[in-house]
């Protein structure tokens, strides 16, 4: 009976090969003496480009019984290939490996979800937002709820960081009774994301100095509670529009790296006045959240 790896061998062989035989040798900086008979790269050249061996890696192409190819050996043949970021998961899926992390370039917003931030209407919160908590981009009314943490330089444009280092702020964002909840949440959701960017050192540093920061932190992480963001109902405070309570719906960026945050009013909730009363907030003088405005806050690392 043949087993799902023998079918997925079979594939990631074909797919190979497949691949192989669509890239021209120029496109691989390989110089040729002249027309060949057949179109692509030699397996030769694949393997030397690789650094693998070519009988290693004709064994791919027969899509012959033995052991999957390593993550090191998939980026390898990856780059020979030549292959998006597309095909990259694809293979990775199809050897049994777990799919490398996909940043987007730059720490900037999506462009897909930047698209939809700018086309939600002005009475919905709405911000795009990293895998470990940063806002990369918000409309006018969130940063009334939340301040103006796109504004801000890191970390104090992460979510995570400010609910655990600035107790002020988090009794501003959320009702008191919502606090432990709040904190449990954000770590297991915050946990999910450092494994999805495992590589990233960046993160890394980010982690460290936040259980370096904060106790509270430090007593949530060590729970070891996982939790990916998904949509659910929360509980906002506000100081001149006071409780706020929404549906939050997530749209996800196509590399799973980024996210679109929607809050929408909350089905039987007098939300709908409360959020047009936030909104008219944003339209007076000075600018939203002036109190939090990043002129008015130093690093609460000194």
């Amino acid at each position: 009976m043949t087993t799902l790896t023998e079918i997925c061998s079979r594939e990631l062989g074909n797919f190979l090969r497949r691949r192989r035989e669509a890239l021209s040798p120029s496109d691989a900086g390989i110089t040729t003496l002249g027309p060949r008979r057949t179109p692509g790269l030699r397996r030769a050249e694949v393997a030397a480009l690789a650094n693998v061996s070519v009988a290693y890696y004709e064994r791919l192409e027969r899509g012959a019984r033995g052991p999957m190819p390593s993550p090191d050996m998939l980026d390898a043949i990856a780059r020979a290939l030549l292959l998006s970021p597309e095909h990259r998961r694809y293979i990775y899926r199809l050897a049994e490996q777990a799919v490398p992390p996909i940043m987007e370039p730059g720490g900037s917003a999506n462009p897909a979800l930047a698209s939809v931030l700018r086309a939600v209407t002005a009475l919905i919160p709405a911000a795009v937002i990293d895998t470990i908590g940063t806002v990369l981009a918000q409309n006018a009314i969130h940063a009334e709820l939340f301040g103006p943490m796109a504004d801000f330089k890191a970390p104090r444009s992460n979510i995570v960081w400010r609910w655990f280092t600035e107790p002020d702020w988090r009794r501003r964002l959320k009702p008191a009774d919502d606090h432990d909840i709040g904190s449990r949440v954000l770590a297991a959701e915050l946990r999910n994301g450092v494994a999805l960017r495992r590589a990233d050192a960046e993160t890394c540093d980010f982690l460290q100095n936040l259980l370096r920061e904060s106790a509270d932190f430090r007593v949530k992480w060590e729970q070891h509670e996982v939790l990916t963001v998904q949509s659910n109902r929360e509980r906002f405070a506000h100081p001149e529009v006071g409780t706020i309570e929404v549906e939050r719906t997530v749209m996800l960026s196509p590399t799973l790296t980024q996210r679109l945050s929607l809050l929408q009013p909350a089905v039987g909730t007098d939300a709908v006045e409360r959020l047009a009363r936030l909104n008219r907030l944003t339209l007076r003088q000075p600018s939203p959240a002036a109190a939090d405005s990043p002129s008015n806050h130093g690093s609460p690392s000194g």
